[in-house]
């Protein structure tokens, strides 16, 4: 699990480095402006590792749909292309 810290938009104003280096250790920093949560800053693996996660969880429901059709088979280029929104 991905720990979350947060930061206000005066806090990077004054130290934007911290909060940098608080994103480059893995926890997700919710910046703060008006104490309402507006932007979420991460680093490039944990935005990479979450694209992942969201891109296969797309595949497994294409996969669960095409499996509970009432025709299960689907022609090659129509699944690739359903694989691919």
């Amino acid at each position: 699990m991905t720990l979350q810290k947060f930061a206000s938009v005066t806090d990077i104003r004054k130290d934007a480095t911290s909060v940098f280096k608080t994103a480059d250790t893995g926890e997700d920093v919710f910046l703060l402006n008006h104490n309402q949560p507006k932007y979420v800053l991460l680093n490039f693996q944990r935005y990479t590792e979450l694209i992942e996660e969201l891109e296969d969880r797309a595949d497994v429901k294409v996969i669960d749909e095409a499996r509970k059709a009432k025709n299960p088979k689907m022609a090659w280029d129509k699944f690739k292309k359903r694989l691919s929104r």
